[in-house]
């Protein structure tokens, strides 16, 4: 699996029942000080890529009655410095990070999606193919739905866009129906 250092790629199985579900809070921890790939990726030299913007250090999910709530952590601050609350439509409040959650939710091996989202270059392994993507995206809501249907239209109906991403500290959070 290539990662890339600018775009984070989550993957997270759940149990699935039809479009209902219920599950425990699952939560991945990841290590510290991995945010460089193999050890060669580089961070952007803009000023506004700090160290650690992308070092993921956990992934949280939970229900909560009728929804599923994510929340990424990551070792800096979540920052906007291009200050996306500004752009015609409005951004969600952060430039950098755009994390991708792939879930399989049917764990049947060759089910689903093999490949990532155009311009990731990831192939999933059969027994883990994906019938979910949830996107936390800087961008508004429109554009990322316009850029689904251009970029990624063979996907873009196993794609969930939440309404809103909300910004916490050091955390992305979104809430999504659980029948997305």
């Amino acid at each position: 699996m290539k990662r890339l250092p600018w775009i984070l790629i989550l993957t997270a199985l759940l149990l699935a029942s039809g479009a209902a579900f219920a599950f425990e809070p699952i939560v991945f921890e990841d290590p510290a000080g991995d945010d460089k790939g193999p050890g060669t990726y580089k961070y952007p030299t803009a000023a506004a890529y700090k160290s650690g913007s992308f070092d993921l250090k956990k992934v949280e999910i939970k229900e909560s009655g009728d929804n599923v709530e994510f929340k990424v952590t990551f070792k800096a601050r979540i920052e906007d410095p291009w200050d996306s609350k500004s752009w015609s439509p409005p951004g969600q409040g952060f430039s950098l990070q755009f994390v991708q959650i792939y879930i399989d939710t049917d764990r049947k091996e060759g089910s689903g999606h093999k490949d990532a989202l155009p311009g990731i270059n990831i192939r999933f392994p059969e027994q883990s193919r994906w019938e979910k993507v949830v996107l936390l995206s800087p961008q508004p809501v429109s554009r990322l739905k316009m850029e689904l249907k251009m970029k990624a239209k063979a996907f873009a109906k196993s794609a969930v866009v939440p309404k809103k991403v909300r910004v916490k500290g050091k955390s992305l959070i979104v809430t999504v129906p659980k029948s997305e």
